[in-house]
Order: C-alpha cells, then sequence, then structure tokens
C-alpha cells in the first residue's frame, strides 16, 4: 500500500467505516497479483469487523467515489490510491496472473475491464502474458496453448500444474506430443 493514502483527499473524504472497508479490500488476503479478485461479504465481514450492511454503504460509497467497483462476489480496486499493481515478472509470476484473470467469470471480467477503460486505469490482462504472447484471445484447449509454447515454457507450464492437472498430464513428453501430433495435423 502506498502511505501517501494518508494524505489524499479523496480518502479524507470518505466516512470511517469506508476508510477502514477500503483499506481491508487493500490489504486482505484474497487479493492476489491483479487488481480485480474474489471476496465474499461474509469474509469482508471477517476482515473489516463491519455488518452486512455497513458493507453495502462502504461499498455504494466506494463506487460513487471511483475507489472500487463490485460484481457477484468480486472486487475491481479501480483506482491507484494506494493501490500497488505486482509488476514481479518472469514466466511464474506471468502464469499465476493468467490462472486468476482465468479465474474470473468472463461477464464480471468485461464488466471491470469497461470500468477501468472508462476510468483510463491501467491493468494487466491476461494477454499480456508469456502463456498468450502469440495469441491474443484466451486459448480454446490444451492444444492450442501448448502449439504457442517453446520447449522452456512448456516445462514451466508443466511446473506450474496442480495436482487434477497433474493427473491428465503425465509427463512433458506428453505435452511433447501432442505439440508434434498438433502441428503435424
Amino acid at each position: 500500500i502506498y502511505t501517501d493514502i494518508w494524505k489524499d483527499e479523496d480518502f479524507h473524504s470518505l466516512n470511517s467505516d469506508t476508510k477502514i472497508f477500503y483499506l481491508v479490500i487493500l490489504l486482505n488476503e484474497d487479493i492476489g497479483q491483479t487488481r480485480i479478485y474474489k471476496c465474499s461479504d461474509r469474509m469482508l465481514e471477517m476482515y473489516s469487523g463491519l455488518t452486512a450492511q455497513q458493507i453495502s454503504k462502504c461499498k455504494d460509497d466506494l463506487e460513487v467515489a471511483q475507489l472500487a467497483y463490485f460484481k457477484d462476489g468480486y472486487i475491481c480496486i479501480a483506482s491507484n490510491l494506494g493501490f500497488i499493481e505486482s509488476h514481479y515478472g518472469g514466466k511464474k509470476n506471468d502464469i499465476a496472473r493468467a490462472k486468476e484473470f482465468e479465474r474470473i467469470p468472463k461477464d464480471v471480467l468485461s464488466y471491470f475491464v469497461a470500468i477501468l477503460d472508462t476510468l483510463s486505469i491501467p491493468y494487466q490482462y491476461y494477454i499480456d502474458t508469456t502463456i498468450n504472447l502469440n495469441n491474443k484471445s484466451k486459448p480454446n484447449s490444451l492444444d492450442e496453448l501448448v502449439e504457442n509454447l517453446n520447449d522452456d515454457e512448456l516445462e514451466e507450464l508443466v511446473e506450474n500444474l496442480n495436482d487434477d492437472e497433474l493427473e491428465e498430464l503425465v509427463s512433458i513428453e506428453q505435452i511433447h506430443n501432442w505439440k508434434k501430433d498438433f502441428l503435424n495435423n
């Protein structure tokens, strides 16, 4: 969090509950590497100590102030006030960032992206990541994803798969075979 938040007029114009709530959405453990993340109202109540009614009011206040937006259990931090975008680089971080975006339902992501575009807030979208450099849209299949990766990226992908995904993809050799088969067809 940027400490200049304490000197900001927009922040000081918020009521006490909304200030606390804004700090909670900046600092809670559910936030990842992007400004859009999922966090239930119940968890927000636990993190903040506010009631459901107070949280509803704080959400309205933050949307009016254009600091944050909420949809279907997702939060979008729409201001750079206090917010520090994750600029960690490298393939593992790119993959993690891409996975975060891919978990967001398309209608929710579209809603937030339209708001960020309207407010001219820069954001990293999954097309900015290593996985999708050659493909400007989300891959429709594993074959489509694998087609655009080099050997190092394939190895990185396998290292970052969870147990369920690893059961499906027995080894990197299987991915290489899929790539060869796909390219030969």
